[in-house]
C-alpha cells in the first residue's frame, strides 16, 4: 500500500491494491499463461571467457526497467561482453534501491517491470549469446521479509527463529542475519537457487557479502576473513545443490576473505571476486600502482577463477578520481578529460586481455565521471546515454570493443604463456607461445618515458590499433611513449580496427624522431648533403664511439652499429649505398647523452 501506487502509470497491468487489505499482500492468479521460451539450447561461455557487464536496472535506462534495458542490446552485443550481471532484482523494500535489501526471494520487484518482461529480456540476451547472472542477497535479509515477521520478538529477531541469528555473527552485517547452518535456511537457499535457475533460466548467480555466511562470531574485520573451514562447508553445499539443478550455473562470490580460502573455493570450481580499482586509481591519476594482483597465477590460483575488475557498484569511478585528483607535470594534467579518456583506453588494454573472467561497471566504457556518492552512495545516478554521442567517449567505447574482441581471438589459442610486469608507472605484458606473441605496452606515467621493453623477438610486428607493420633489429630497440600511449604489438596481423581510436602510430622510428625537444642537439653533421661518407663531430674532446642508427623518411631502419672514433674525435659513417633522400641520424653512448639529426643523401 505504501510503494504501489506510484508504479501505477509505470508498470503495465499493476492490479489494485484491496480496499481491505493490510499490509503486504499477494495475488493469486489461476491459469496464467506460461512464458513461452525461443531459446532453451543456450550454450554458455566458459568461465575464463566470460566479460560480464554489471549494471542496475534503475539507472541503466532513462525508463529504469527491463524493456528499457532490452533496447540497449544492440549496444551491449556490439562491445563485445557475453554476460550481465543484475544487481538484485528480487522483491525489495521501496521501490528505489541497489536491492540488497531483499523481502520476497521469489519474486521480480515490480518496479522495474512485470516477470514477463524480465523473462523477454533474459530471453533475448540468450538470443544473442550473452548470459544473464543475478546478483543474489543470501546474507541477510529486509524486516518485511515474512520468515523474519513470523520469528520476531520486539526489536530482535526471537531466539526460536530457524532462519535468522539475533545479531550477525560479523561486523559487517545489514538487516537480519542468516544462519547458513541450520536445516530451515539450508533448504531456503536451496529452493531460491533452483527456481531462478529453472524458471527464469538465469545462468548463474553473483553471492554478496560470501564472507558473511559462516556462524562464527567476529567482531574484528580483518579476523574475520581469516581461513574458515565452517564456511568452507557452507559454500560448498550450496555449490553442489546449484550445480546439481544446473551442471553448467556460474557461482560468483563476493568473498574478500584468506588467499588460502578463496583459493579452495576456487580449486572447487567457484569464482572469485578481485578488486583491483585502487590500484587502477592509482596507475589512471599517474600514481605508482601494481595492477598483478588481478591475475590469479599472481595469487597461487592453478585455475583462471578470478573475475578482476576495475570498477563495481561499490567502487569509486575511475574517470571522476582522474579528472578530481589525476597528477599534473607541466602542460600534460590528467584532470583533462581528453586525457584521461586516453588513459582509460590504456587501462582497458592493461586490463581485459589478462586471463580469466573480467567485469567492467555498467558506463565505464564510455568514461562514466558522476561520483558514487552523488546524492548518497546508493542513491540515483544521472543516466547518460548522450555520452555515445560525444566523439571521445564514443572512442573509449570503440576501443573497448577492439579489445575485448583481440581478447577472444587469443583466447582461441591454446597454451599461451603470459608475463606481467604491472608496477611502477611503465607496465607491460607478454603472451607468447610458439606461433603467436603479443606484447602490451603502456605509459601511464605524466611525462613522456623512453623504455627498452626487451622485444620477444627480431623481425616484423604488427600494431593491432593501428593497423600497421613495422621491424625490430634488435630485442633491446628503444620506444618513446607519450604519457597515456599504450600498444598492442603482436607477430600475427590481427583483423584491422577502425581508424583513429589511438592518436599516435605504431612504433616507428620516423615517429620517435619526431619528438622535441632533442635532450642532445651539439652536433655538427658534414657535409650536409652528403654523397658517401658522413661526419659526425659531437664537439667532445674525448669519445670513444657512439651507437649510432639511422633511419629513412619512411621510418625503416637502415644502419644500427657501434661506430668508433677518429684520433680527432669525429665519427665516419659510410652511406655511399644508401638511396637518395631524407634520412634520419640518432646516436647516443656513455659519454653523450640520446640525440637526433637529419640529413640528405645525394
Amino acid at each position: 500500500p505504501k510503494n504501489d501506487k506510484f508504479l501505477k502509470n509505470i508498470v503495465d497491468g499493476l492490479p489494485e491494491y484491496p480496499a481491505k487489505g493490510i499490509g503486504i499482500v499477494s495475488v493469486l492468479q489461476a491459469g496464467k499463461q506460461k512464458y513461452n521460451w525461443k531459446i532453451t539450447d543456450f550454450k554458455r561461455p566458459k568461465n575464463s571467457d566470460l566479460i560480464i557487464y554489471e549494471l542496475l536496472i534503475r539507472d541503466f535506462t532513462t525508463e529504469g526497467n527491463y524493456k528499457g534495458a532490452l533496447g540497449r542490446l544492440p549496444y551491449l552485443k556490439n562491445l563485445g561482453i557475453n554476460a550481465i550481471e543484475l544487481m538484485p532484482i528480487q522483491e525489495f523494500t521501496g521501490n528505489d534501491s541497489w536491492g540488497y535489501n531483499p523481502t520476497f526471494y521469489l519474486a521480480p520487484d515490480k518496479a522495474y517491470g512485470l516477470d514477463t518482461d524480465l523473462k523477454l529480456f533474459i530471453d533475448e540476451c540468450h538470443k544473442i549469446g550473452i548470459a544473464v547472472i543475478l546478483d543474489m542477497v543470501m546474507n541477510q535479509a529486509d524486516d518485511e521479509f515474512p520468515y523474519v515477521k513470523m520469528y520476531f520478538d520486539g526489536s530482535l529477531t526471537a531466539p526460536d527463529s530457524p532462519f535468522f541469528n539475533q545479531s550477525a555473527t560479523h561486523p559487517f552485517s545489514v538487516f537480519r542475519d542468516f544462519n547458513h547452518e541450520s536445516k530451515a535456511t539450508q533448504a531456503l537457499v536451496e529452493r531460491v537457487n533452483n527456481y531462478w535457475l529453472t524458471e527464469y533460466k538465469i545462468d548463474g548467480y553473483r553471492f554478496d557479502l560470501s564472507k558473511g555466511f559462516t556462524q562464527k562470531q567476529n567482531t574484528d574485520v580483518g579476523a574475520w576473513g581469516n581461513y574458515d573451514a565452517s564456511r568452507i562447508t557452507i559454500w560448498k553445499r550450496i555449490y553442489d545443490q546449484i550445480r546439481k539443478t544446473d551442471k553448467t550455473a556460474y557461482v560468483i562470490l563476493e568473498h574478500f576473505a584468506a588467499a588460502n580460502e578463496e583459493q579452495e573455493l576456487s580449486e572447487y570450481g567457484m569464482m572469485l571476486w578481485a578488486n583491483a580499482n585502487g590500484e587502477y586509481k592509482n596507475a589512471m591519476k599517474g600514481n605508482s600502482a601494481n595492477l598483478a594482483n588481478i591475475s590469479h597465477r599472481n595469487r597461487g590460483f592453478n585455475a583462471p577463477n578470478l573475475v578482476g575488475y576495475m570498477e563495481s557498484h561499490d567502487e569509486e569511478r575511475i574517470i571522476f578520481e582522474a579528472i578530481t585528483n589525476g597528477n599534473t607535470t607541466g602542460n600534460y594534467t590528467v584532470k583533462n578529460l581528453n586525457n584521461a579518456l586516453e588513459r582509460a583506453k590504456a587501462q582497458a588494454a592493461l586490463f581485459l586481455p589478462i586471463e580469466g573472467p573480467k567485469m567492467i561497471w555498467q558506463f565505464g566504457e564510455l568514461g562514466y565521471d558522476i561520483s558514487i556518492n552523488q546524492g548518497g552512495r546508493t542513491s540515483k545516478k544521472p543516466v547518460k546515454w548522450e555520452y555515445f554521442d560525444d566523439a571521445a567517449r564514443k572512442n573509449l567505447y570503440k576501443a573497448y570493443s577492439a579489445i575485448i574482441k583481440f581478447r577472444s581471438i587469443i583466447n582461441e589459442t591454446l597454451s599461451l604463456n603470459y608475463t606481467y610486469e604491472m608496477s611502477g608507472k611503465f607496465r607491460q605484458t607478454k603472451i607468447q607461445n610458439n606461433d603467436l606473441n603479443i606484447m602490451i605496452l603502456a605509459n601511464l606515467d605524466t611525462e613522456t618515458r623512453t623504455e627498452k621493453p626487451k622485444f620477444i623477438k627480431t623481425g616484423q610486428w604488427f600494431d593491432y590499433f593501428t593497423n600497421e607493420s613495422f621491424n625490430i633489429d634488435n630485442v633491446d630497440d628503444l620506444i618513446e611513449l607519450k604519457p597515456g600511449e599504450f600498444h598492442i604489438y603482436t607477430t600475427k596481423k590481427m583483423p584491422d580496427v577502425e581508424k583513429g581510436l589511438v592518436p599516435w602510430a605504431a612504433f616507428s622510428k620516423k615517429q620517435l624522431l619526431a619528438n622535441e625537444p632533442l635532450i642532445y642537439n651539439n652536433i655538427n653533421l658534414f657535409p650536409n648533403p652528403v654523397t658517401s661518407f658522413l661526419e659526425l663531430d659531437l664537439g667532445l674532446e674525448k669519445i670513444l664511439g657512439v651507437n649510432t642508427r639511422i633511419w629513412d623518411e619512411k621510418g625503416i631502419l637502415v644502419n644500427d652499429s657501434f661506430e668508433k672514433s677518429e684520433s680527432n674525435g669525429k665519427i665516419k659513417v659510410n652511406v655511399n649505398n644508401y638511396k637518395t633522400g631524407i634520412y634520419i641520424v640518432e646516436y647516443f653512448g656513455n659519454e653523450i647523452k640520446f640525440g637526433r639529426k637529419k640529413f640528405l643523401k645525394k
